[in-house]
């Protein structure tokens, strides 16, 4: 799962194998709620959209959030409404070691 927030992208860069999902879920920071950010004419939303490829997750508010399915290899880079760029790397490889995180 990747948490999107006007404050970025818990992960820029991620691998994955063909036919896997990922899941983005539209958070917000402490320090922001819907009242304040809209008296300060922010719109909370977040939008994920992939260029060239021509995915778009519609507008999403903070607490939903939007998977998709990747069945071909190959690098798919997006960005958010709030500007920021990640990279997604779905690749034919059957094992992928991912580092352990701590909380």
């Amino acid at each position: 799962m990747i948490r999107s927030s006007r404050a970025g992208l818990s992960q820029s860069d991620v691998i994955i194998p063909v036919g896997g999902k990922v899941r983005w879920e539209i958070v917000q920071s402490a320090q922001e709620d819907s009242a304040s950010l809209l008296a300060d004419a922010v719109d909370p939303l977040i939008r994920l959209v992939s260029s060239p490829d021509g995915w778009d997750s519609g507008r999403l508010y903070p607490g939903q959030s939007y998977t998709r399915t990747f069945d071909q290899a190959g690098v798919y880079t997006y960005n958010d409404s709030a500007g920021h760029t990640a990279t997604l790397r779905v690749s034919n490889i059957k094992y992928i070691y991912l580092p352990i995180v701590k909380r």
